[in-house]
């Protein structure tokens, strides 16, 4: 903490790991009680190494702005100040943020109200895990955990959020994402989509261009309405919508076969639906024969009349460069830039 708080002045890059919880005070605070200003600093990362929600026992530190110019902040457990010290005086920089929601860091999220519409112009990334290993659900439904994480950057894209959402319906759900629709980005973890449900989360977010998401399963088809039937209803019904919607990111929890063919069903007709979606990641292996299944789906009756249109769908896998919203890539490739390339 010693060498840290030494270097302050020309620091850009911090990653601590901490040992005692008491020891982060050493990163900001001098001997004589003055603060150090990291005024460079653009990275800063901190995690607890025994990933634990302990919350420091400390005084707060009201007049120090010791991150004035971050960049990216990544917290991994309780908040380690106690209060919004490290939120303070970079709302204007701040461009990708990771968190911990935990008792400790809602505590001070909420009681300081750090994010607003407005208070964050320049984020553009937001990660959150919700993690409580101890004490009482820190949140008393899912849709007001979904409130306070949406709010957090509700002009960014929202990555690895909704992660235990088990206990909730998709129909009670949806009505919030209608009060964010500036999401671009939005990676649902542990929540099952069918066709029907992905169509409306992403006829309700209208800027939406990449959904990463557990299929489910195509869905039960409407009354009255066959298999051949199915693609002229989706498109009579549903198209266009997600003008911009452009990548699907599937997750299929089993290599049975019947999964392999909802999923080509899923997409080919949520393609009909998207004007410009034109990437298909599908994480499983066995991609050969998810493209077997793909072509042999296209060429039946109810599929053929739109082969020229589904075609140009790419489909991938985990072997496959699928279009990354990787900040650690963004990391690596502005340290690259600067170093004038390896």
């Amino acid at each position: 903490m010693q060498l840290a708080r030494h270097n302050a002045s020309t620091l850009r890059f911090l990653d601590i790991c901490v040992t005692a919880m008491a020891d982060i005070a050493g990163v900001i605070q001098n001997t004589d009680g003055s603060y150090a200003e990291y005024y460079y600093l653009q990275t800063l990362k901190l995690c607890d190494w025994q990933d634990s929600d302990e919350m420091p026992q400390r005084p707060v530190f009201p007049g120090a702005v010791p991150f004035p110019n971050l960049r990216r902040l990544e917290i991994r457990f309780a908040n380690p100040f106690g209060d919004d010290t490290v939120f303070r005086g970079n709302a204007a920089t701040l461009e990708s943020l990771s968190l911990s929601l935990n008792p400790g860091t809602v505590r001070i999220l909420r009681e300081h109200k750090i994010f607003t519409p407005v208070s964050h112009p320049r984020l553009h990334y937001v990660s959150i895990e919700k993690r409580s290993r101890s004490g009482p659900n820190i949140f008393e439904t899912d849709i007001e955990y979904m409130r306070l994480v949406l709010s957090i950057g509700p002009n960014a894209p929202v990555r690895t959020i909704l992660d235990s959402l088990e206990g909730s319906t998709f129909q009670s759900i949806l009505p919030v994402f209608g009060e964010y629709t500036c999401i671009q980005v939005l990676k649902l973890e542990d929540m099952h989509l069918n066709l029907w449900e992905a169509i409306a989360l992403v006829k309700a977010l209208p800027l939406l261009s990449d959904l990463h998401a557990t299929l489910s399963v195509l869905g039960p088809r409407p009354d009255g309405v066959s298999e051949l039937e199915l693609p002229a209803y989706i498109i009579a019904n549903y198209a266009p919508t997600g003008k911009r919607f452009r990548c699907w990111r599937i997750d299929v929890e089993t290599y049975e076969y019947h999964v392999f063919f909802e999923a080509v069903h899923c997409v080919l007709l949520l393609a009909l639906v998207c004007p410009n979606l034109d990437y298909a990641a599908v994480e499983l292996g066995y991609r050969e024969v998810f493209m077997a299944y793909m072509n042999e789906t296209i060429a039946t009756d109810a599929f053929r009349p739109h082969a020229s249109r589904l075609r140009r769908l790419l489909f991938g896998g985990p072997e496959n460069k699928i279009p990354s919203t990787d900040v650690a890539q963004a990391e690596r490739e502005e340290l690259r830039a600067s170093r004038g390339g390896w």
